[in-house]
């Protein structure tokens, strides 16, 4: 399919068999590979591995990847591999599972590599990398523990890229930042 920057991708799986060797694998690829039964698939610059090694879960299980990027495959189409591998060293073991696939495309990337810096008493200044072309951002900032924003909640616009200082925090107390792009009225990270 035509992709973007980022897709997010959710998906049932169930796999059982050997720790770390009978395992589900998920890849995007150039769409002009075609993966070889019983020959997997190693990381390189246009074979991007999406999540983490599933395994051991006889039950279904839902995975939710809203991260995946997608960039080396920019105006070009791409492949989205489920990698079964079983070394069968202890016998045949149930085949992985995979079932319900979702593919959105991300148009407003959220932003990433949050930081923190210079805190003090009652100021503490926050820093990111953008998700993609924005000029705007929204920040929250919650005592630790609340309950996260849902996604009408509204915070302080900011206008320029970060650093952020944000001010007015209590001293002893720690707190929960929250950073959403705005690349459009309707558009949100």
């Amino acid at each position: 399919f035509p992709v973007t920057i980022q897709i997010e991708l959710k998906f049932d799986w169930r796999a059982f068999g050997e720790t770390t060797n009978d395992l589900i694998r998920v890849w995007a690829i150039p769409s002009t590979t075609i993966p070889t039964s019983g020959t997997g698939l190693a990381a390189s610059a246009t074979n991007i591995k999406a999540g983490n090694d599933l395994l051991l879960f006889s039950t279904w299980n839902t995975v939710f990847i809203n991260d995946l990027n997608v960039i080396p495959f920019a105006g070009s189409t791409m492949r989205l591999v489920f990698e079964w591998r079983n070394n069968a060293s202890l016998g045949t073991q149930p085949p992985g599972a995979i079932d319900n696939v979702e593919i959105k495309i991300v148009t407003c990337p959220k932003p990433k590599n949050l930081a923190t810096a210079n805190i003090s008493y009652n100021q503490a200044q926050v820093s990111w990398t953008n998700g993609a072309t924005e000029s705007q951002w929204e920040i929250i900032v919650l005592p630790q523990g609340s309950t996260a924003p849902t996604a009408s909640a509204t915070g302080t616009i900011v206008n320029s890229p970060s650093p952020y200082l944000i001010t007015g925090l209590t001293s002893v107390t720690c707190y929960d930042v929250y950073i959403r792009a705005i690349c459009s009225p309707t558009d949100k990270s």
